[in-house]
């Protein structure tokens, strides 16, 4: 389960293998990075290191004492209709999304420090607020063919277009730094039209936001509840843990998230906190 926590609401890191509140493993990116992407992955944690420079091309880190390589990097996704984990809204065909990959792809052969600014306008993925940080993620934990392309990059360069099952990519890889590590518990109030929310949420933006508004109140007037309050309510499967998230990689959230749980001290309750994945209340507990 704790694979799952570090995986979901990972802003996608977003689902390439990752991503954000589905049930099989991923709560902490459904707030994530589909986020890492979904997107791919959960990215993992990221919405650090903006615009490396090209570095001499170096062996990925070995992560300690165990067999696993690291990575990191940005991306640009352009997705199509009928891609896996394509919004609702995309209406794009497959064949506009590869010409407007292939647009970007251009711009960024001759305006490389461009990568942010693209990627905050025109990616799919929840990572693009960041200007498409993914973060550090492990080999593995993204679509093959996304680490691949990954691998042979060297720090700091830009790859071409890439095709997954989630659209087109275009990807930058970063150099791997120590991730800033954080551990906290939410409660997750979705409403009809908010980012993964079930087919059976029919409540509105409005009704949310006052619901989330109502519990805060109640955790505030006895923290004690906050977990029986998550199990009741949550629209994340980690309410079924009282709401735990387990521990994460800072960036593997949406911004806002990450944010606000930056800003606690351990112990303490964020207000309602605004996502595309609804509204929460944020408690932020001590690493182990």
């Amino acid at each position: 389960m704790k694979r799952f926590v570090l995986f979901s609401l990972l802003v996608f890191l977003f689902s390439l293998s990752l991503a954000a509140c589905n049930e099989e493993s991923t709560d902490s990116k459904q707030v994530k990075k589909e986020a890492k992407a979904d997107e791919p992955a959960n990215k993992e944690s990221a919405k650090k290191a903006e615009d490396p420079k090209p570095q001499e091309k170096k062996e990925p880190k070995k992560m300690q004492n165990q067999g696993v390589t690291e990575f990191a990097g940005s991306h640009i996704l352009i997705a199509y209709k009928g891609a896996m984990r394509a919004r609702p809204d995309v209406t794009m065909s497959k064949e506009e999304a590869k010409k407007k990959a292939d647009e970007l792809a251009a711009q960024l052969k001759t305006n490389p420090e461009k990568f942010e600014e693209l990627a905050k306008a025109n990616s799919a993925c929840p990572s693009g607020q960041r200007g498409g940080d993914l973060g550090t993620w492990r080999k593995g934990q993204m679509t093959p063919a996304f680490d691949a392309a990954v691998e042979k990059l060297e720090e700091g360069k830009i790859s071409g277009v890439v095709e997954t099952p989630f659209g087109y990519h275009i990807i930058r890889r970063n150099k791997v730094v120590p991730p800033v590590m954080f551990a906290g518990s939410h409660i997750l109030l979705s409403y009809k039209g908010a980012m993964r929310a079930k087919s059976d949420v029919t409540r509105t933006k409005e009704e949310a936001k006052k619901f989330a508004e109502d519990l805060l109140a109640k955790v505030k007037a006895n923290p004690a509840e906050f977990e029986k309050l998550a199990k009741e309510n949550s629209a994340c499967p980690s309410g079924q843990r009282g709401g735990s998230l387990g521990q994460w990689k800072k960036g593997q959230m949406v911004p806002e998230f990450d944010t606000a749980v930056e800003g606690l001290k351990d112990g303490e309750f964020s207000g309602v906190v605004e996502t595309p994945f609804g509204f929460h209340i944020i408690r932020r507990d001590a690493l182990k």
